[in-house]
């Protein structure tokens, strides 16, 4: 009895063993896999949830290796030690010094028109070409200080682009983009500053991340400005709403971000998500053919070929109808008023203009041809026979009055 439970407790004890590797020390892709390994052998494989189909394992499979790129990648960067101040001096005092050798390169490849030879190099530096070996040590161990300066504040990078989640970039992105900015960072610092290095660092970390966030993160391309200042007002609203217990007004809003009202306006209406007119409205992605879409919902006010074509018809069948009723100059006079001719409707000045004469006569010619297709029969026959009663309305048309 004494040895069973010896047993057990010792099986508990690779139990929680194995709870620790999982769950204290996540970033070791390698030591969780054993760990699951032992549980396995002690009691068979664990459960890992319902069974999930391959629609399920495939939406899944791309966030499963994006957590688990980022468990390792956050391991492998805590195990460089944080710099202390004199070491910070020592790496950026020799990244510098780089620096300023890489300069020299430049500057001398754009002399010779070709890249300079390591001997070359060391004499443009002030090497004697007896220490060409001492030249090249000496530059193997400015590179690793640049790279373990890079290393050291790893982590920097990791903290600032946690704040630029769900901005349509993966987390991977807005790593990448943060180290990028933390290696100009390293290049341009001067030791001969007053503040350390991770705050001169992370404003380039957060123009590299902000700027590949406005830049990519949307289908159609929003300025710098207008993400900056996006961002910038959604930060406002919610430190008002902290402060004031409601959200604030768009007048509110403009004068804490310090624009105009339609500045503002502009600036969340270029925030919006697009969205594709296939899109199925009940949120399912099948491709069968009864799914409704976004298209289908969508009222189309202008008119087709079919009611051009009719509209077309229908002036020329006006133009002839006024022409066997009325005067040349008449009819005229009406094409261009009531927009017969198909360019618009005048008004009386502008055909006033067009004929040389006063709007008076204009409006006289106009009464007295109206005056005429109301009392003339043969035009009335034609027109109830002939048009649909609604397409006079859309000419402006009404012979009835």
């Amino acid at each position: 009895m004494i040895h069973l439970t010896a047993a057990r407790l010792a099986r508990w004890l690779v139990l929680a063993r194995c709870a620790l590797c999982l769950f204290v020390s996540p970033a070791s892709v390698e030591g969780r896999r054993a760990a699951l390994g032992r549980v396995t052998m002690l009691y068979g494989a664990p459960w890992v949830g319902p069974a999930a189909g391959p629609a399920d394992s495939e939406s899944h499979s791309d966030a499963f290796m994006s957590d688990e790129t980022i468990r390792w990648y956050m391991g492998q960067i805590t195990e460089h030690v944080v710099l202390t101040e004199h070491e910070e001096q020592y790496l950026t005092s020799s990244v510098r010094v780089l620096m300023e050798r890489e300069d020299m390169y430049d500057q001398l490849q754009e002399h010779l028109q070709r890249p300079p030879s390591e001997l070359e190099w060391s004499a443009a530096v002030g090497y004697e070409p007896v220490h060409l070996t001492y030249f090249s040590d000496e530059m193997a161990r400015l590179r690793e200080a640049k790279q373990q300066m890079i290393t050291a504040n790893l982590r920097l990078v990791v903290l600032i682009a946690r704040k630029y989640r769900n901005r349509g970039l993966s987390m991977q992105d807005l790593i990448q983009e943060g180290t990028l900015g933390l290696i100009t960072a390293v290049e341009k610092f001067d030791p001969e500053y007053s503040n350390r290095f991770a705050t001169y660092a992370q404003w380039w970390i957060h123009q590299r991340i902000s700027r590949i966030v406005g830049t990519t993160s949307r289908s159609i391309r929003v300025p710098v400005h207008l993400s900056a200042s996006l961002s910038k007002a959604k930060r406002m609203r919610y430190e008002f709403l902290r402060a004031n217990g409601r959200f604030p007004t768009d007048a509110e809003l403009a004068q804490v971000v310090g624009v105009t009202e339609e500045k503002l306006k502009l600036v969340f209406d270029s925030s919006r998500a697009l969205l594709s007119l296939e899109a199925p409205m009940d949120g399912r992605a099948d491709s069968g053919d009864n799914r409704a879409t976004l298209v289908d919902f969508l009222v189309d006010d202008q008119p087709g070929p079919v009611q051009h074509l009719e509209q077309h018809d229908l002036r020329q069948l006006l133009r002839v109808s006024l022409r066997r009723v009325l005067q040349e100059r008449e009819a005229d006079i009406m094409d261009l008023l009531y927009a017969l001719d198909g360019h618009g409707r005048r008004t009386h000045d502008d055909v006033a203009r067009v004929f040389g004469c006063s709007t008076d006569e204009i409006r006289q010619s106009e009464a007295s041809a109206l005056r005429r297709l109301k009392n003339h029969v043969q035009v009335r026959a034609v027109l109830r026979d002939c048009v649909d009663p609604y397409a006079l309305e859309e000419l402006n048309v009404d012979f009835d009055s």
